[in-house]
């Protein structure tokens, strides 16, 4: 959608994806959350894939890792300890 009268685009959503490493171990954590009003919904609501985000916005992350770690990372729905 559009405000203002220089008509400002304004996303439906935002999202944020991580890698996180530790030692060796390695595990991505994905979320799309709407723009709006989600008063008391937890973060847990909104979590999603990496290749959901990549596949919404036609952005590819992490292609710097092997293929077979990122498909299966990118892959996996992770919820954050």
């Amino acid at each position: 959608s559009f405000i203002g009268p220089g008509r400002v685009a304004v996303p439906s959503h935002f999202f944020k994806v991580v890698l996180v490493q530790t030692g060796a171990h390695r595990v991505m954590h994905a979320a799309i959350v709407p723009n709006s009003a989600t008063t008391g919904q937890p973060l847990l609501t909104f979590l999603t894939t990496v290749d959901e985000v990549e596949r919404r916005t036609g952005l590819d992350f992490f292609a710097d890792l092997p293929d077979d770690e990122e498909s299966l990372l990118e892959a996996q729905l992770s919820s954050p300890d």
